[in-house]
């Protein structure tokens, strides 16, 4: 095992068992997820999901700026670019995999979220059993912003969200802080930085018994901290109003017809992302909420295959993370020059075949 590792495996030994160890090493790339992560972190799940001698997962990032920013969109931009489509099918199809694998784990998967973590990053940690944030943490999907839409799951667990906070996080790509983030529901406990080598120590230490999931949960309370101001909660009456609706442009009408500084800025907000992605993003939201995990990644799978073809992503991605002009030309740039029926046309079965959800454990 080298530095020079994008994600690097190790075994801390432990009581009734050895705790194994992810962990993200780009911190360069503030912990971008690649292809070949993706590939290599389910390899290794799989192995010591088999092993009696693993009780438990610990994933974390290595530096002080960001578990994970994203999945490495550059590398799909330049793929499509090149028409490489095979490619980007092959990277969803194994990120998603990760992702179900993650969710259906037999054993405890803890999530050790120390900074800024974002998209792909929060598809490889949101769906564990223990998603633990630290005073550094900082959560957002903002997709819509690049012509593309939230992923990795989050039809499934932003639809789950407390009334229609998911709605708005998915639709405005808004930042959660750690106290946030546990109002949300996306993350269960705050512990100190300072003290997570204590954590993993203490939960290596930790003879299991019958109830490995309950011992997790009994020691994180012992190290949970105070939780800070939640601004999200004194929001959470404006949310509700206002993207409790089934189309983006009653949510944009809501918005637009009242005069308080929140919804003013929200709508300008909104006024910066892909339409296209505003549409399918709330329709795959509210279709989320009637299906379980599986349904969610198949219905995503299917989304993304499509979007990744579409003008938005490419221009979206240009203007954000290429030139970063931040002055994407959107096509359609209009709500009303988008039929419903176009984007119904993203949630169909797709003729090259849907997800295989591969081995898992």
């Amino acid at each position: 095992m080298t530095d020079k590792e994008d994600v690097k495996f190790k075994e801390i030994p432990g009581v009734g068992g050895n705790l194994g160890m992810i962990i993200l090493n780009r911190p360069q790339n503030l912990n971008a997820i690649t292809h070949s992560m993706c590939i290599l972190i389910n390899q290794m799940l799989i192995k010591w999901a088999t092993v009696e001698h693993i009780k438990a997962i610990v994933i974390m990032g290595v530096g002080d700026r960001a578990f994970s920013a994203g999945g490495d969109i550059k590398y799909l931009y330049h793929q499509g670019k090149a028409q490489n489509y095979q490619a980007i099918r092959d990277f969803f199809s194994d990120e998603y995999r990760l992702n179900h694998h993650i969710h259906h784990y037999p054993k405890p998967f803890i999530a050790l979220l120390d900074g800024l973590t974002m998209g792909g990053g929060v598809g490889v940690a949101i769906h564990g059993s223990h998603r633990v944030v630290t005073e550094h943490f900082l959560f957002a999907m903002p997709e819509t912003a690049v012509g593309f839409f939230p992923n990795i799951g989050s039809s499934y667990f932003l639809s789950r969200c407390p009334g229609e906070i998911g709605i708005y996080l998915g639709l405005t790509g808004a930042r959660l802080n750690a106290a946030e983030a546990i109002y949300a529901e996306i993350a269960d406990h705050l512990v100190s930085s300072n003290h997570l080598n204590e954590l993993i120590d203490h939960i290596a230490q930790t003879n299991f018994g019958k109830d490995p999931f309950g011992c997790v949960t009994e020691v994180l309370n012992g190290y949970t901290a105070s939780l800070e101001a939640c601004e999200l909660k004194a929001q959470r009456e404006f949310i509700d109003d206002c993207f409790c609706f089934d189309t983006i442009e009653e949510v944009m009408s809501y918005l637009k017809a009242n005069s308080h500084h929140w919804y003013r800025q929200t709508f300008k907000e909104l006024l910066k992302k892909s339409p296209t992605s505003l549409k399918i993003s709330l329709m795959a939201l509210r279709k989320g909420i009637g299906l379980d995990f599986n349904g969610c990644m198949q219905m995503e799978f299917r989304i993304c295959q499509r979007l990744v073809r579409h003008h938005d992503f490419y221009e979206g991605v240009r203007a954000v993370l290429i030139d970063k002009d931040n002055e994407p030309m959107w096509q359609p740039n209009r709500l009303s020059e988008i039929s419903e029926a176009e984007i119904k046309q993203h949630f169909e079965s797709l003729t090259d075949g849907d997800l295989d959800f591969g081995q898992t454990a």
